[in-house]
């Protein structure tokens, strides 16, 4: 990381590692873990080349061989501030009003420039203020909506707010987001689209169903009106050139001749549910005259006037719907690469040594069937099986003769075993993959309690897709034969688990795990009572 050999590193004073501008700081941070303070240093470390690296630094007082020591372990974060300088352009450019929030305060701890010019305010009025502070959100009970829509599910799609500008104006927002986390802390970033003229032109039409031709001419979204058995009463130039049907064609067809009709219902169930609701907003295809397809999002209102009316806003989404078909390919093509690398990582295990293989092979079955019982999505199950099946990989660094050494291994060959995780996490830390792999793989010796290896980490700070592999590798470690002993049994995998859960193993997977194997007859290859 910092372009020194070992050898020049020795004997170098640690605050020579520092800028010159930061020594004092870094001085200052070291000197508070002699109250037995456990620092948390988030200054740059200086490489040979003078570049700065951008590191998380966790520095602590203790001994090692008798004398009193100071340990460090450092996080490059150069890829993490690439990313969010990266989002931080995105961000400040967009010309949606974008915000991000403290958790739970609800405080204001970024805005950008379309945000500021939406609500009226100034920077410094908003950042460090409260929603409530600011009362820019005047519907409370919206409010406790979307937090339990949060609290649900993590995210927050199309919720329609009212917002109160500073100089009193209302504005109509949709606003979706979703909680994201940045060096440990959580917030919530929301994206707002400003509706109010279209909530007029809306209500406008419900008074007055006359107003409706003047703004669907004017309009730059598709427009239609029909009666109540679905037949077009009037449609606008947009909404022609969208279909590519003129005036005269439309008005002598039903929405149904276009296909509107989709997968959530058929129309006149939909009809129902909109004189029910008095609006709905939904997504639907129409087939255009010359038999291509487009996408369109529809919102609906239902006029009472005239024996009944519905007048739809439909927006070309086409574009939108292609884009997010092309990035599913492209998620897939990347799954598939990262499935190819894992498999040729297997085979290479697999030659040199068969135990492993077979280990990785039965973990990769507990593992995932742990992660499906406990409800984890379908992505993280699958970023499970993959990490399970090469979740030893760094024993490759091993020598064989200690892998299959028929008798116990000697202090001296164990802290080599130990290695393995630090050593599959160097080999898969730069493989591009969906999920982090690498990270999996380094924590899966990790206990809750922090007795575990390489870093000793604890609790929350093991990701649950490790603590989850830690169940099942222990599971499938005792339950099989070893060159070094006999299977000690599945009863004996349980019981381990079970008599640590809280402890060593995280209580949620040994609940799912004991579920499995006791109620359910989950079945393990290869295993003995």
């Amino acid at each position: 990381m910092l372009g020194y050999t070992p050898d020049k590193l020795k004997g170098m004073h640690l605050l020579d590692l520092y800028p010159d501008d930061k020594r004092k700081e870094a001085e200052a941070i070291f000197a508070s873990m002699f109250r037995g303070e456990i620092a948390n240093c988030p200054l740059p470390l200086a490489a040979k080349s003078g570049t700065l690296i951008p590191v998380e630094t966790r520095v602590w007082f203790g001994k090692w061989s008798g004398a009193d020591c100071i340990f460090s372990i450092s996080k490059d974060l150069t890829r993490e501030q690439e990313a969010l300088q990266k989002f931080d352009r995105l961000f400040r450019s967009n010309p949606a009003p974008m915000a991000v929030s403290s958790i739970p305060e609800q405080r204001f701890t970024e805005v950008n420039e379309a945000f500021l010019n939406a609500v009226g305010y100034s920077r410094l009025e908003v950042i460090g203020k409260t929603t409530r502070e600011l009362d820019i959100f005047i519907q409370p009970e919206k409010q406790r909506e979307i937090a339990a829509q949060l609290q649900a599910h993590g995210s927050l799609a199309n919720c329609e707010l009212k917002v109160k500008c500073k100089d009193g104006a209302i504005l109509d927002g949709l606003f979706s987001g979703e909680i994201i986390e940045n060096q440990g802390q959580k917030s919530f970033l929301t994206v707002m689209i400003d509706q109010t003229e279209r909530k007029r032109a809306e209500q406008a039409l419900r008074n007055n169903e006359e107003l409706y031709r003047t703004i669907l001419q004017t309009t730059m979204d598709g427009f239609w009106m029909t009666d109540m058995q679905g037949r077009l009463l009037g449609v606008n130039e947009a909404y022609c050139r969208m279909i590519g049907y003129s005036e005269q064609e439309l008005l002598a067809m039903r929405v149904s001749d276009l296909g509107a009709a989709d997968a959530t219902g058929d129309i006149a169930e939909r009809i129902q549910k909109i004189m029910e609701q008095g609006e709905d907003r939904f997504e639907s295809q129409h087939n255009r005259k010359d038999g291509s397809i487009i996408d369109f999002e529809i919102s609906v209102q239902y006029l009472p006037t005239g024996g009944g009316r519905l007048v739809g806003f439909l927006r070309d989404i086409t574009a939108r719907k292609r884009a997010e078909e092309q990035l599913q390919q492209t998620l897939e093509s990347l799954r598939k690469a990262v499935s190819a690398t894992v498999q040729v990582l297997v085979t290479a295990v697999e030659t040199r040594d068969p135990y492993t293989a077979g280990h990785q092979k039965r973990s990769a079955a507990i593992a995932p069937a742990i992660a499906t019982e406990m409800g984890l999505s379908q992505d993280r199950i699958d970023g499970i099986r993959m990490a399970g099946s090469i979740h030893d990989i760094g024993k490759l660094s091993v020598p064989a003769e200690i892998l299959s050494k028929p008798t116990n291994l000697t202090e001296i060959e164990y802290p080599l075993i130990k290695e393995h995780a630090k050593k599959g996490f160097e080999m898969l830390k730069d493989v591009e993959s969906p999920w982090p792999l690498a990270e999996m793989v380094y924590q899966h010796h990790e206990r809750m309690d922090g007795s575990g290896y390489p870093r000793g980490l604890k609790g929350e700070e093991i990701l649950i897709e490790a603590r989850i592999l830690a169940v099942a590798d222990v599971v499938e470690s005792m339950a099989s034969h070893r060159p070094y002993r006999p299977a000690l049994g599945l009863y004996a995998a349980l019981e381990e688990i079970e008599n640590n859960k809280g402890i060593l193993y995280d209580t949620d997977a040994v609940d799912a795990c004991l579920r499995l194997f006791r109620e359910k007859d989950f079945q393990l290859e290869g295993s003995r009572l």
